[in-house]
């Protein structure tokens, strides 16, 4: 820490209300974090120093707060994902405390309005970098990118027009002539001016077409990512594929050729297990929802190259099943 307590931090910023409330609600989470710990040492080859237990409490605590009001789909408590994805870590030989760290606040830039900024005064190290490696960016950033070829001569139109308007207010933010005063009113006015102007016009083809160009860079990008970084976000599919009962079948298609496409390939390369076991959810949700996507057996055939790594395979994919069973996973 940067020379605060994050209890006494968040005293100082006001960010989280009334301050009895923020005690009671911190001496509560003591508690449960301390729970949290215990499991963390049971379940995993790590011996977690004093010093790293006060890092994971802040880190639980911010976390815990960012998505207090979140649900997930199913009407539990948003936080209760990051969490899992920690504790299915554990079960891991080689996990480790950066890795359990990233777990905990990976959507928390992503899905609350805490930024990098906020996060890098916080804590140490490169925590903030961390969070932002597995953090999407807006889809409405992609909007000037799409080919024209997805476009609607309208659309066109909308969008020229647009980047036209908002070029120019750029090239007055970064002008060497525009005072700081005046910046930070441009910077107000232009991120306004997108929100308001964008619902305004964006079509539902606009959207599919950014998010797709959003997508593709995100899950992509994963490749460049380092062991500690991508381990947590492999897991983190891991969970989200498990806990898809909720969505639609065109959701659940979605989710599960993003993972076909993006993770699997990556997965395959740098950690076998968790792609076998990937392939075991989606084979399951593909029988139970008997939805038609007939990509999975060409992956199969893929990973069974040989009779050799087919044995290897094998061996992984009976250790895997086990280990999700452990974890209260029903991938197989």
């Amino acid at each position: 820490m940067k020379g605060l307590n994050t209890f006494h931090f968040f005293m100082e910023t006001s960010w989280l209300g009334h301050q009895m409330e923020l005690f009671l609600d911190y001496t509560t989470l003591e508690k449960e974090v301390d729970s949290f710990l215990n499991e963390i040492e049971k379940k995993s080859w790590l011996t977690i120093s004093a010093e790293e237990k006060r890092k994971i409490k802040d880190v639980y605590f911010l976390a815990y707060k960012a998505h207090n009001s979140e649900k997930r789909k199913d009407g539990t408590p948003y936080f209760d994902h990051p969490k899992r994805v920690a504790l299915l870590l554990s079960n891991f030989e080689g996990v480790n405390i950066k890795q359990i760290i990233i777990a905990l606040l990976h959507d928390v830039i992503e899905n609350t309005d805490i930024e990098h900024d906020f996060i890098n005064k916080l804590f140490w190290e490169d925590i903030a970098d961390w969070v932002q490696h597995l953090s999407k960016k807006d889809w409405k950033d992609y909007i000037y990118d799409i080919d024209n070829k997805y476009l609607s001569s309208q659309e066109k139109s909308y969008i020229n027009k647009r980047k036209v308007q908002r070029d120019n207010l750029l090239k007055r933010l970064n002008s060497k002539y525009t005072y700081e005063e005046e910046s930070e009113k441009l910077k107000q006015i232009i991120i306004s001016w997108d929100e308001l102007e964008t619902n305004k016009w964006i079509s539902k083809n606009i959207k599919h077409h950014a998010k797709k160009l959003r997508d593709r860079e995100y899950f992509w990008g994963m490749i460049e990512l380092d062991d500690d970084e991508l381990f947590p976000k492999l897991i983190d599919r891991v969970d989200n594929l498990a806990t898809l009962e909720w969505y639609s079948n065109d959701k659940v298609t979605e989710v599960i050729n993003h993972t076909i496409n993006y993770f699997l390939p990556v997965a395959r390369q740098r950690n076998l297990p968790i792609c076998l076991i990937m392939i075991k959810q989606i084979n399951k949700l593909i029988t139970n929802r008997n939805l038609k996507i007939r990509t999975i057996r060409s992956i199969k055939n893929a990973l069974f190259v040989s009779q050799e790594t087919k044995h290897l395979v094998n061996n992984i994919l009976s250790h895997s099943t086990n280990l999700v069973q452990s974890s209260k996973l029903k991938a197989a």
